[in-house]
C-alpha cells in the first residue's frame, strides 16, 4: 500500500525503531540471544516490546531482569494466551518509533540489520516496507540455509 507523500509523517523527526517481540514460553536461551542481538545493533536509537503472551514459565522474569538493566526495553503481559496477531497489536499499540519491525523470541537479528533498513527508508522514501534476507541457523548458531528473498525496482 503507497501512502501519499502528504500523509507520510516526517521520519527524520522520529528515527526511533520500535522493535516487537512476541513471545511465550520462550526458550531461555533463544530468547536472551534474541534480545542481545536487539542490544548489539550499530544503530542505537530503538525500544524493544517485548509481548509476553500469557507464558506460564520464567519468560516474564527473564524479561524483567534484563529490562532493569536496558531502559530501551520494554515488557507488556497478556493475562491469557491471546496468540500471535493480539500480542503483534499489543506491540503495535505502544510503539513509539517511526519506524515498526518485529522479531520472534528464537531469532537473531544480524548487528547491522536495523541501520541497514533504516538506511534504505531513508533514502527510498517511495518505499513504505522493507524486508531482508536470513539465514537458518541451527542450535549451536551455525547456518545451515541463507536465504534470499530478492529485490525490486518498483514501489
Amino acid at each position: 500500500m503507497r501512502v501519499p507523500q502528504a500523509e507520510k509523517i516526517n521520519m527524520k523527526a522520529n528515527d526511533l525503531i520500535t522493535v516487537i517481540m512476541p513471545t511465550y514460553n520462550a526458550r531461555p536461551d533463544y530468547l536472551i540471544a534474541a534480545i542481545k542481538s536487539c542490544q548489539d545493533q550499530s544503530w542505537q536509537r530503538w525500544e524493544l516490546i517485548v509481548v509476553d503472551d500469557g507464558s506460564t514459565n520464567q519468560t516474564p522474569e527473564l524479561v524483567t531482569a534484563v529490562a532493569q538493566t536496558d531502559e530501551r526495553i520494554h515488557l507488556l503481559q497478556h493475562t491469557i494466551n491471546r496468540k500471535l496477531p493480539a500480542a503483534l497489536n499489543t506491540g503495535l499499540a505502544a510503539a513509539s518509533g517511526a519506524f515498526i519491525t518485529w522479531l520472534s523470541d528464537d531469532d537473531l537479528l544480524r548487528p547491522l540489520a536495523l541501520e541497514r533498513m533504516h538506511h534504505f527508508l531513508e533514502t527510498n522514501p517511495d518505499y513504505d516496507l522493507v524486508y531482508t534476507d536470513y539465514s537458518l541457523i541451527d542450535a549451536d548458531g551455525q547456518v545451515y540455509k541463507a536465504m534470499k528473498v530478492g529485490s525490486t525496482n518498483e514501489p
